[in-house]
């Protein structure tokens, strides 16, 4: 029927009377459909052109901004001419065709110049352009169907808009485009993202490519796309910074605000899509009470044409499900990536700002890790947790329209549920902070002792911290039970409310209205609401703790951020006499008070009054300290141990609070050059550590190593100043760590140089060569004008110091002055120089310098196996991970899965059985039956839930993380030493940290998800199949789709975890290295270079961690593309065969498509999660299967317990190298030592003193030849049992977190009065007992080095045997502590044997017997007098170089 033009210039929006009542009216169409997209681009258009003109240009001239000029010039031309048409023909315009056709031509022009601007001055296609094309083609689609069914109307009208909407389409072409390849090289290296059209972002086709590379081969790390700009670390950090330092911080989750105004415009961008995702999922209700009610209906001409609509209107909705989907993810994976770049750049950043005896026990390590993984995990669930309210306001309206009143029962069911849920939430909080806390002890104890691997198997503890540590992990797992308990109650009320709702909905209804009324129509369309309903609650119940957790580590990560900041960051702190701090400047020295020195013309650093107490007890460790430094002078720092020589240095450079006086540095000296007496040396080549943050100057390099004497020893590393000293320079030497981290100090040429005794572990002729080439009057800091403030034990240089502090014991200044004026008062330093006439030793190394480095094995078959399994997966891994959980409650969750899909796939079968009951159904059963039965259902389905994750959580996580713990540490601490060297410590820690967390959390979450998502699949494929009877046929087409893209998928998803993982370990192995350097970053100056590689550390961690959330979200997208297929497929066949099914059983079909795109996306990413989580495991699995562990089958001869009786030792023919290729260290080495005989090992560099050492103790294997040792071959005895019977004394002291209790007797053998008698015994009880005694913190004591050594002979003490080991323990202290450690050695242990490779040589001069080494062979053995004697001889040449 022909419409009458009057038809049309009516609002309608459904035309009446013409065109089968299947169309819009005209007016309609160009009111909304051209009108209103044309006006909002105009209205954006001043907007986006400020934008614009604020750019630079970025393209080159290219014909691409023709050809898209002369289109837009094509599209304006058509706009033009259908506004003359309109104008000429009245009769068939309606009161918009004008307006409408004006605008039209008015968006045509404003397009030419948007264009230009867009193609020249932004890097990717204009996302405004490209939007309004796709909406205007979409829209226009409609009306030109219109203009053409119109009858009467020239025909030109409808030929000019196609003409138009072909014009578009070329435009929307031209305009999605990339423009890489006209972009100015500059803008070409962007993020493929950064660079492609909202299209491309919205299908992420722009991440196709690194799937095909992930399918057909190995990703390497620099094959992944960088990040988007807007993503990195510098960026975002920024942002946060700018806000966090305008914002009070005094208030409640103040951290949380700033980030959420940082990422305002992400969290924006993100609820727009999720409100239309939101609006489109309550769409799906009503689609099924239209397609039901259809084919309940009868079938007339005009249904036929509804029908056709519904199939549209089905593809649309699914369409527009997945499009708002996938825009609303892309959002919320760049929020979480911003918002963990935010806190790790923030808790770096604070690092950089703290002192180090706040960073000591490692809580940053926990804010970067766990911390960060809540956010993430939290921030997942974001969006659903702020349109959950709306969801199911909407929802309830439209159940109520629905069923009535009986929409009561399952909504007041649902919020007692909820009700109850979020009071037992607030159970979570304190349950995660007693886990989190439990977890942080783990990860700071395991750090502690992965950092001293020589030190814990030298003495024997390789066990006991093995215990400990494992221990730490039952206490985590017992401390995490409550809140795994919680976590089962939780989804099992969460799971209350999905499964009893139905019932009791359809139980009111028919209770209310009678069983009739209840048919298929009803029935399912209120069921599809009570999903829409249940699920946010559902959703909403989980994301609560969720965001509690979340809240709880903003707070905690907060609280770091509130730490008080050391004052040495920036400037040198001034503090006045009542504590106050100010900033002091050059200026300001006239307000010191007028000391003599304090009117020093050239003074670099005055002191004034400075006091300095630490500790909860406030214990003084500096008084009344006043001194000034001349610019361009050497200051001497001496005293004994503990006198606070080394707090003094830090107070200097600020990273010590002053309590009350006055220190001033000058501007030269804002910057100083430090060099801790523990050195800190990060990971990496020797080249790279002596640069430091400076460019590199050949003839100033060279200068430096020879001053510092390292010449020799790269001429001796296989890759010279290329070698890599390992974690903390672990293949170095105490003497080399000292003499590079003075090397980094000199090449820095900062004014201002403190030194922290680098001199006390080199021998006599390297301590002259370095003092006099760095310090001496020829010295570099001479020639350089630096100024040094030097704390040393050699006194044999206080006659060259220009002045000389030395403090007392009580951190006072005993005397100050040139050494000339202290000699004259004959006080403390006269003193000190007449005792140290001889502070050099034999050696400056304790490892020979030319093996320190074993070569690593080449790429074998085991890694290139390794390589595959990281594409395709390793069915070992999940043998391992099985066996792990145990045969016995792995069956009861695989059965409670099966029985959970049961209880909920079977009650959609039952509610139609129940709605065709009334009109011919095959089941005729009272109403009483079917609510039982339908509740029994839902109880079965409940039931099955609280099993299934009872047994995962509560029994099984608990065994299966305690087994894969204690094996991956078992491995990890029966490694050989030689492992420790070649393996960075935060590579393994991060296995320890990381890895233990996926398989507690993520893993066990996997293998249910992935159980119960099969189960669900399963049964919503069979139903949706029963819903038509043709539909069956497509089954096996989605199934094989499926199939190939799980594989496609997951051969590159799992690579992608793999690569996260090891991502994160340089970012914690920087993080975990500046903890311990950060004073030495500070007072070098170098917080912003060290951030800056920090922030490109994580923004390579960032490229995995992002990829894997995009590739995430393409799995997402594609399954609702199937999903929406699958749902098309459905609606088409009902709808055209109509006879195939019925309204109850299409109505259980789209009720399952309704969840099958969930379904599906649930489970191939349960899946994909339990594949790439159980990369933690085979990490685990790998490790263990690939370390060789350092005990040998043969070691199996216990001696007996009173082993060694004597201490009788034999060297018979023994020979030894690092690798098997490598050069032999010790050579045919032969000697004997009686029992209780005290012998002194010396000789010099690379002689293969302590590598005999490394032999004694089983840290070296021996390649030939036999050591016995009271006639027991030590080869035939377990390592550990020979390390636990012998009593080492290392060269650096180990301590581990805990109480002095737990350090000094980690054997727990000892009783407290013998520990007290050994304290005692070493001069450390008086301060033990004014700290708190036994129990009292490692980290408050603040022992100096030389308290350390002194705590170690303590230690000692409580572990005698008949042989004692000394390797170099005289390092760190001066002659009189010396004097008294020996004394003590000699007295305690008189009927022991003792070994001791010498520090110092006249702590051996009256040892029974010397042993001379040279390039591993005895060359002189005897006594030390009669060598002395021996003319020519090697111990007399080096006790007289040492200067006696």
């Amino acid at each position: 029927m022909d419409c009458p033009p009057a038809a049309d210039d009516i609002f309608g929006p459904a035309v009446h009377g013409c065109r089968d009542d299947f169309d819009f009216t005209l007016l309609f169409e160009q009111s909304f459909f051209q009108i209103a997209p044309c006006a909002l681009l105009l209205l954006l258009l001043p907007v986006r052109a400020y934008q614009l003109k604020r750019k630079n240009v970025k393209t080159l001239g290219t014909g691409m901004r023709t050809l898209k000029q002369t289109a837009i010039v094509s599209l304006a031309a058509t706009q033009l001419a259908l506004l003359v048409v309109w104008s000429l023909t009245p009769t068939y315009r309606t009161k918009a065709s004008v307006p409408a056709a004006t605008l039209s031509f008015l968006a045509s022009v404003a397009l030419l110049f948007l264009s230009s601007a867009e193609h020249t001055r932004s890097v990717r296609p204009s996302s405004l352009i490209n939007t309004y094309m796709l909406f205007s083609l979409v829209l226009d689609i409609p009306q030109t169907r219109t203009l053409w069914l119109r009858s009467g109307l020239p025909r030109s009208v409808p030929a000019l808009f196609t003409a138009g909407l072909a014009a578009k389409t070329l435009i929307l072409c031209l305009e999605a485009r990339t423009k890489r390849r006209a972009l100015f090289p500059p803008y070409k290296i962007y993020a493929p993202e950064a660079l492609v059209s909202l299209y491309d972002r919205t299908t992420l086709w722009w991440i196709n490519p690194l799937f095909l590379e992930g399918y057909k081969g190995l990703i390497s790390f620099e094959k992944l796309y960088p990040i988007d700009q807007d993503l990195s670390s510098q960026q975002v950090e920024d942002d946060f910074q700018s806000r966090w330092g305008q914002t009070s911080k005094n208030g409640k989750h103040s951290l949380l605000w700033v980030i959420a105004r940082s990422v305002r415009w992400t969290l924006a961008a993100l609820l727009v899509p999720r409100l239309f995702m939101s609006a489109l999922v309550l769409a799906q209700a009503l689609l099924i009470n239209g397609v039901t009610a259809w084919l309940s209906a009868e079938q007339t001409p005009h249904s036929t044409h509804q029908g056709y609509g519904l199939v549209v209107a089905t593809a649309c909705l699914y369409l527009g499900l997945a499009v708002s989907r996938a825009l609303t993810n892309r959002q919320q994976h760049r929020l979480r990536t911003k918002v963990r770049g935010i806190v790790m750049s923030a808790v770096h950043t604070k690092i950089l700002t703290l002192p180090g005896d706040q960073l000591a026990d490692n809580a940053a390590l926990t804010h970067a890790t766990t911390d960060v993984s809540r956010l993430d995990v939290a921030l997942s669930r974001l969006d659903e947790a702020l349109t959950s309210p709306l969801e199911v306001g909407a929802a309830t309206f439209l159940l109520e329209r629905q069923i009535g009143v009986s929409c009561v029962a399952p909504l007041a069911w649902t919020i007692i549920i909820t009700a109850l849920s979020l009071l037992n939430s607030n159970m979570a909080l304190p349950l995660q902070k007693r886990w989190l806390a439990a977890v942080q002890v783990r990860i700071s104890y395991t750090a502690a002792v992965l950092g001293c691997p020589k030190g814990f198997k030298m003495l024997g503890l390789t066990d006991c911290l093995t215990q400990k540590i494992q221990a730490l992990r039952v206490q985590e797992l017992i401390k995490n039970a409550d809140y795994r308990k919680y976590v089962t109650h939780r989804n099992t009320f969460s799971a209350v409310p999905q499964a009893f709702a139905p019932p009791l909905a359809l139980m009111m209804f028919t209770l209310i209205h009678g069983g009739q009324a209840l048919t298929p129509t009803v029935a399912f369309t209120a069921l599809s609401l009570i999903a829409l309903l249940t699920q946010p609650i559902h959703e909403l119940i989980h994301a609560i703790p969720l965001f509690q957790q979340a809240v709880a580590s903003f707070d905690r990560v907060q609280a770091f951020l509130l730490l008080p900041e050391t004052d040495g960051n920036d400037s040198a702190p001034f503090v006045d006499n009542n504590g106050v701090s100010q900033t002091g400047t050059d200026a300001e020295l006239s307000v010191l008070p007028s000391e003599p020195f304090a009117a020093h013309s050239r003074a670099m650093v005055v002191a004034t009054d400075l006091c300095v107490r630490l500790g909860k007890e406030h214990r003084v460790i500096l008084q009344d300290i006043k001194f000034a430094l001349s610019a361009g002078s050497l200051n001497l720092v001496v005293g004994a141990v503990g006198s606070g020589k080394s707090m003094l240095l830090k107070a200097v450079i600020g990273d010590v609070r002053a309590t009350s006086g006055q220190l001033w540095r000058a501007a030269a000296g804002k910057e100083a050059a430090y060099c801790a007496q523990d050195p800190w040396l990060p990971n990496g080549a020797i080249r790279n550590i002596i640069l430091g943050e400076s460019d590199m100057d050949q003839l100033w390099y060279r200068r430096v190593v020879q001053a510092c004497a390292l010449h020799v020893d790269l001429t001796t590393f296989q890759h010279g100043d290329e070698t890599v000293i390992g974690t903390r320079g672990i293949s170095l030497s105490g003497g080399q760590r000292q003499r590079l981290a003075l090397a980094r100090a000199l090449y820095a040429r900062k004014a201002l140089m403190l030194v922290d005794d680098a001199l006390g572990g080199l021998d006599a002729s390297t301590s002259r060569h370095v003092f006099d080439d760095c310090f001496g009057i020829n010295g570099i800091c001479r020639d350089q004008g630096m100024t040094v403030l030097l704390a040393t034990h050699a006194v044999q240089y206080l006659g060259q110091a220009d002045h000389i502090i030395a403090l007392t014991h009580d951190g006072a200044i005993a005397e100050q002055g040139s050494f000339a004026d202290l000699q004259q008062h004959k006080g403390y330093v006269y003193e000190l120089y007449l005792k140290g006439g001889q502070t050099g030793s034999s050696d400056r190394t304790a490892a020979p310098a030319d093996d320190i480095i074993p070569a690593k094995p080449s790429p074998s078959a085991d890694d290139a196996q390794q390589d595959l399994a990281r594409r395709t997966g390793d069915m070992a891994v999940y043998g391992y991970y099985a066996r792990s959980l145990g045969w016995e409650y792995g069956t009861v969750v695989v059965i409670t899965a099966a029985t959970f899909a049961f209880g909920v796939k079977f009650p959609d079968l039952w509610a139609q059985w129940w709605s065709q009951s009334h009109t011919g159904g095959r089941l005729q059963l009272p109403l009483s039956v079917w609510i039982i039965v339908y509740m029994l259902l839902a109880a079965t389905g409940v039931i099955s839930v609280f099993v299934h994750i009872y047994t995962m959580l509560v029994k099984t996580v608990p065994k299966s993380s305690a087994q894969l713990h204690q094996q991956l540490l078992h491995a990890v601490m029966r490694a050989p030493y030689s492992f420790f060297v070649d393996t960075d410590s935060g590579v393994t820690l991060n296995r320890f940290a990381n890895d233990m967390s996926v398989i507690e959390g993520e893993l066990a979450g996997a293998v249910m998800q992935t159980l119960d998502g099969l189960a669900l699949f399963i049964g919503g494929a069979i139903l949706i199949a029963a819903g038509a009877e043709y539909v069956g046929v497509a089954m096996p087409a989605v199934l094989f789709v499926l199939y190939c893209l799980q594989r496609f998928y997951l051969r590159t998803s799992r690579q992608l975890r793999f690569m996260d993982l090891e991502a994160q370990a340089p970012l914690l192995t920087f993080i975990s290295e500046a903890l311990a350097g950060v004073t030495t970053i500070r007072s070098f100056g170098w917080q912003s270079a060290n951030h800056a590689k920090c922030q490109s550390l994580l923004d390579a961690s960032q490229r995995p961690f992002y990829l894997m959330l995009c590739i995430q979200r393409w799995l997402n997208l594609v399954l609702d593309l199937v999903t929406a297929a699958l749902a098309t497929i459905v609606v088409s066949l009902a709808i055209t065969l109509r006879n195939t099914s019925s309204a109850g059983s299409i109505g259980v079909s789209l009720l399952n498509v309704l969840s099958f795109n969930q379904n599906l996306a649930y489970l191939i990413t349960a899946w994909t999660s339990l594949e790439t989580c159980l990369g933690a495991v085979a990490r685990c699995k790998n490790f263990e299967s690939s370390t060789t562990p350092e005990d040998k089958p043969e070691e199996d001869q216990t001696p007996p317990v009173t082993w060694p009786q004597r201490g009788a030792l034999v060297y018979a023919n023994v020979s030894a190298s690092y690798s098997s290729n490598g050069e032999t260290v010790l050579d045919d080495l032969t000697f004997s030592i009686s029992a209780g005989e005290k012998v002194g090992i010396c000789g010099r560099s690379g002689s293969g003193k302590s590598s005999l050492l490394l032999t004694l103790l089983r840290l070296l294997d021996n390649s030939s030849g036999t050591i016995t040792l009271d006639d027991m071959d030590l080869s035939t005895i377990p390592r550990q049992t020979i390390r636990s019977r012998l009593t080492a004394l290392p060269q650096e002291a180990i301590t581990v977190p805990g109480t002095l209790r737990d350090n000094i007797d980690p054997l727990q053998l000892a009783s407290d009065s013998a520990a007290e008698a050994a304290l005692a015994r070493v001069g450390l009880l008086d301060l033990v007992n004014q700290q708190g005694g036994l129990d009292a913190s490692m980290t408050e004591l603040s022992l100096s080095h030389g308290q350390l050594q002194l705590f170690a002979v303590a230690r000692a003490l409580l572990r005698k045997s008949k042989l004692l080991i000394l390797d170099e323990m005289t390092g760190s202290v001066d002659t009189v502590t010396e004097e008294l450690m020996m004394s003590i050695i000699k007295e305690e242990f008189r009927e022991s044997t003792v070994i001791a490779v010498a520090h110092r040589l006249r702590t051996i001069g009256d040892f029974d017997r010397i042993i001379v080494l040279d390039k591993g062979r005895v060359v002189e053995m005897g006594k030390p007098g009669e060598l002395l004697e021996r003319e020519g001889g090697w111990f007399r040449e080096m006790w007289e170089r040492s200067g006696h």
